[in-house]
């Protein structure tokens, strides 16, 4: 009996430009190495498709590894919240602007909430992929220290 799978593989250059969309939109680090533990991919076809990208203009290396995603969307606007002495929220976005009953405002609040948590989680994370890269560094540099200690010593 022949089974035929319904799900289209999708390919490689799809799923890496997708990955760091995705990682884009999160705020989060893009390496290389991040890419790879994301997809499973090797390196070799990880950086054919950064060439690639890169030739059309949809990302930039930013140096230290970093890749980043040509911004997808407009630039961004001036932003303001003021609490006026009546109660009232202005909010203004560019040279739009709206008022905001304080109910309305504690809405739109909770809904901003979920945001402002995932911005931590993701400063959070950022924060521990730089302190994971120093902290390989620095054991790479200490693994190098022993072999030459040994190595002066005599011992294998």
């Amino acid at each position: 009996m022949n089974t035929v799978s319904t799900e289209e593989k999708r390919p490689t250059g799809q799923i890496i430009w997708e990955t760091m969309v995705g990682l884009a939109n999160e705020e989060r680090s893009i390496t290389r190495q991040v890419l790879r533990d994301v997809t499973g991919l090797s390196f070799t076809i990880i950086d054919d498709h950064v060439e690639r990208l890169v030739t059309r203009g949809k990302i930039v290396k930013a140096g230290k590894g970093l890749i980043q995603v040509v911004p997808l969307y407009p630039t961004e606007r001036p932003q303001s919240l003021t609490v006026l002495p009546s109660g009232l929220v202005k909010f203004e976005i560019g040279d739009q602007y709206i008022e905001l009953t304080p109910p309305e405002a504690r809405r739109h609040a909770l809904l901003f909430a979920g945001f402002a948590r995932q911005f931590e989680e993701i400063s959070g994370s950022n924060k521990a992929l730089i302190r994971t890269g120093e902290l390989s560094n620095w054991m790479g540099e200490i693994h190098q220290e022993v072999l030459a200690i040994k190595r002066d010593l005599g011992v294998s």
